[in-house]
């Protein structure tokens, strides 16, 4: 759900006032330029003009309709212009109006909405208001003066009154954001977009939209760059991405792959208004390699407070609680120096270990094309590290996977758990919904095979003599079975003894299991083999060459 609505004193409401105003003032502004685009739908192109006489009529209606009433309004979103007018009309009309996405499973009664709007399109199309009552043909008032500047974004970053504002999200405040800043900025708002689980399908639309502009979320970003072919986005300059602490510096890397031109912005609890809490835009020279993990969360308000466990306000570098007025969001960062607040986990873990870590190095493996980590309790009710993957080339075996990871990241940030998903699931509004991730800890990888050649069963059984093991699978792991260095030595001399082959402790490393130890055997023996029959040919050669020696006398 996208809420617009007063905010609480405490939130910084002072901060936040005008910004409706803000928008209609630059919305009638430009009406008085006949044929500039304001909105694309499935019908065509609708200007400024258009725009601003449906607003002002869905101003006069709902403002007369609920006039002395306390109401908090919901509007559907529909990829229409009709919508646009309506929720331009309802902040005209300065009513707290929410924008509900249609796929959400809460009702609207318990997101605070006490009205639906459903009569939109009779809304758009009422009697005219009279003259001088809101509509293009109103000038602006005196005083009315409007800049760029009064739109948080546009304050930001360069936006352009030939841009083409996209939204590939249902996140709170994207909607809202994204329709004030296209507005305020002159330029067209695109409302017709498919839906966020097209995967491939993203960036082809919007390649093919010709959209400048994209507020998103991060899983949408990472479909992007997954499926979309290096430049694939030229046109592309800004992505506005909500970044709860979740957004990495891999993401920036993969989206500046895909879209050269385009400057990624964080935008951090985006409020009822449209307004973030907190914005951070990567700078030009930016570089993966010097940067933090997470994209810092950037600079805030003076309405975010960062306290201490004495609910005192926080140090540089001292981890807190960032709280809106009285409510704590959940959310740990550390202040840096320059004022930058860096997201440091979620209140009641702990920092030191952050998941974000084993996420990086997961999207870093090429055949990876998104993954998560959290933490489950096993049925012992210890706490396992769980990781979840999406990958075409990712088979059952996770082995692969773990190896990898074991040569990049202490061991206890290398998931005991890995799921292989066709795709991660996502909410409505476009963020991760962890609720629907498999809660097992138990994957598919973890589920006992046993041996299947006579070489398997001889591996698995020198295994389970060294580790003491009830029984091992083709696909355990040695070292997450108990295995350390000494025992690897002591497998090493094992195969070695049993199948006459050489392996080396990196060896064991790189193929800590049975199907990948058995594969590595038959090839070095392959390879011997090879070599001996090479070494057979040499001296049969030498065999049946010309005798030596002295001739006869």
């Amino acid at each position: 759900m996208t809420t617009m609505s007063d905010v609480p004193a405490e939130s910084g409401a002072a901060d936040r006032e005008g910004t409706a105003p803000a928008v209609v003032t630059a919305v009638n502004r430009y009406a008085q330029q006949p044929g500039r685009v304001a909105v694309l739908d499935a019908a065509g192109a609708h200007d400024y003009r258009w725009l601003a006489d449906a607003a002002g009529r869905v101003a006069r209606v709902v403002g007369d309709r609920y006039a002395g009433r306390p109401v908090h309004l919901g509007i559907t979103r529909r990829p229409d212009a009709v919508f646009v007018a309506a929720v331009l009309g309802c902040l005209q009309a300065g009513l707290t109006t929410s924008v509900l996405e249609p796929d959400d499973p809460v009702a609207p009664e318990f997101l605070g909405v006490s009205a639906v709007l459903d009569d939109l399109d009779a809304l758009v199309s009422a009697d005219p208001a009279p003259a001088g009552a809101g509509t293009a043909d109103s000038a602006p008032a005196p005083g009315d003066d409007w800049a760029p500047g009064d739109d948080w974004a546009a304050s930001a970053v360069d936006l352009r009154a030939d841009d083409r504002f996209a939204v590939l999200s249902g996140a709170p405040g994207h909607w809202v954001s994204a329709l004030c800043s296209a507005l305020s900025a002159g330029a067209a708002l695109l409302v017709e977009a498919p839906d966020l689980a097209a995967g491939p399908n993203l960036a082809g639309w919007l390649r093919d939209s010709g959209a400048t502009v994209v507020f998103t979320t991060t899983p949408v970003v990472r479909a992007l760059t997954a499926h979309a072919p290096q430049g694939h986005l030229p046109a592309l300059r800004y992505a506005f991405v909500d970044n709860a602490g979740g957004l990495l510096g891999h993401d920036v890397e993969a989206l500046r792959q895909v879209a050269p031109g385009a400057r990624c912005v964080g935008t951090y609890r985006t409020d009822q208004t449209g307004r973030p809490r907190a914005v951070y835009a990567v700078p030009d020279d930016w570089a993966a390699d010097d940067a933090p993990l997470r994209l810092p969360l950037g600079t805030a308000g003076t309405d975010l407070l960062l306290l201490n466990a004495r609910d005192r306000v926080a140090g540089l570098g001292e981890i807190g609680e960032m709280c809106l007025g009285s409510y704590r969001t959940g959310d740990l960062a550390r202040r840096w120096p320059d004022g930058t607040l860096e997201f440091a986990g979620l209140a009641g873990t702990d920092p030191s270990a952050d998941p974000a870590e084993t996420t990086a190095a997961l999207l870093d493996l090429p055949q990876v094309r998104d993954a998560l980590v959290t933490e489950l309790i096993d049925d012992d009710g210890e706490p396992v590290l769980a990781g979840y993957i999406v990958g075409a080339e990712l088979g059952p075996d996770s082995a692969a996977v773990r190896r990898a990871l074991s040569l990049r990241l202490p061991e206890h940030l290398v998931p005991a758990v890995l799921h292989t998903l066709d795709a991660l699931p996502l909410t409505p509004a476009g963020d991760y919904d962890w609720d629907a991730l498999p809660s097992d800890t138990e994957s598919a990888a973890e589920t006992y095979v046993a041996p299947r050649t006579p070489l398997e069963a001889d591996l698995a059984g020198i295994l389970q003599e060294l580790l003491k093991a009830e029984r091992v699978g083709v696909f355990d792991t040695f070292f997450e079975l108990g295995g350390f260095s000494l025992l690897a030595t002591q497998l090493a001399t094992r195969i070695r003894e049993s199948f006459g082959t050489e392996v080396s402790l990196r060896d064991i490393f790189e193929a800590p299991t049975v199907d990948g130890l058995a594969q590595l055997i038959v090839r070095r023996q392959v390879e011997g083999a090879h070599d001996l029959e090479a070494l057979l040919n040499e001296i049969e050669r030498s065999d049946s060459g010309p005798a030596s020696g002295p001739g006869p006398g």
